[in-house]
């Protein structure tokens, strides 16, 4: 299985015969490993209760928090929606929003869309779990952090949520 620039997966049997022999005369192998460009793994992999995360470790950061805070009375409520910037009709602008992988808290019912300082609990802990930061997600926590005052704790392993305080 080959890419081509547009994103369109070309299989190597669809090929024209001409171009298979060229192929096969510079050397490359004819099954080629199928290439994931957000580098992520197979849903399969990322599935735990038929919950499909955004990645593995997401996924497994998921399974350590509920099973940190089994019987606690403390809730984790996964994605989130914050809102950082309401959309502006009159530019034809859209909402900015980011969603948070985890928001760790004693309150049992958070809001669908959270659009205030006050509709955030005050001891609750944003997380995000991350292993690459683009670069959208530079500019939305610059924007988190003035709209909301709160800092966002980025583990990038499950042993970094082990070594927090604060748990």
């Amino acid at each position: 299985m080959f890419k081509k620039s547009r994103g369109k997966t070309v299989y190597l049997k669809d090929l024209p015969e001409e171009v298979k022999r060229q192929i096969e005369l510079a050397g490359i192998a004819k099954e080629a490993v199928p290439f994931n460009k957000y580098k992520r793994s197979a849903a399969e992999a990322r599935t735990w209760e038929g919950v499909v995360y955004d990645s593995k470790q997401e996924m497994l950061a998921h399974q350590w928090l509920l099973k940190k805070f089994a019987n606690t009375g403390t809730f984790v409520h996964r994605q989130t929606k914050f809102e950082l910037q309401p959309k502006l009709p009159a530019f034809k602008l859209r909402a900015i929003s980011y969603n948070a992988d985890f928001v760790i808290t004693k309150c049992k019912d958070l809001p669908e869309l959270i659009t205030s300082r006050e509709d955030i609990p005050s001891d609750a802990v944003i997380v995000d779990q991350k292993g690459y930061e683009p670069q959208v997600w530079r500019i939305k926590e610059k924007l988190f952090i003035y709209k909301y005052q709160r800092v966002i704790f980025l583990p990038k392993s499950i042993k970094d949520l082990e070594r927090f305080t604060g748990w």
